[in-house]
């Protein structure tokens, strides 16, 4: 379930972005991302220079990573995404800069 406009759902709409300055790429996530997050997106790119932002405009609020849930901190409570939200952010935020580098 995930929580859009004050409504519940099935799944949220989330944008990323990507810029490049010279050799540095910037990969803009929504809400608040996680070190997991960022690092794994850095390890699948150990040959780029990539810095990672998030966006803290409540957009999405947190987005732990599904093993954050066991240690019981406010961004599991404060989150508006299931616990697998990270994991599908990670995956397509990998797949898209994959493209973006080309």
């Amino acid at each position: 379930k995930a929580v859009e406009n004050g409504e519940i759902g099935e799944s949220v709409t989330v944008e990323l972005g990507f810029l490049q300055l010279n050799g540095l790429t910037l990969a803009g996530f929504p809400g608040e991302t996680f070190h997991a997050t960022a690092q794994a997106v850095k390890n699948a790119f150990p040959e780029r220079d990539i810095c990672t932002l998030t966006e803290h405009d409540r957009t999405v609020m947190y987005i732990p990573p599904v093993e954050e849930y066991a240690l019981g901190g406010y961004e599991s409570v404060c989150m508006t995404t299931a616990p697998g939200a990270e994991e599908i952010l990670r995956e397509k935020a990998i797949g898209v800069l994959e493209q973006f580098l080309l």
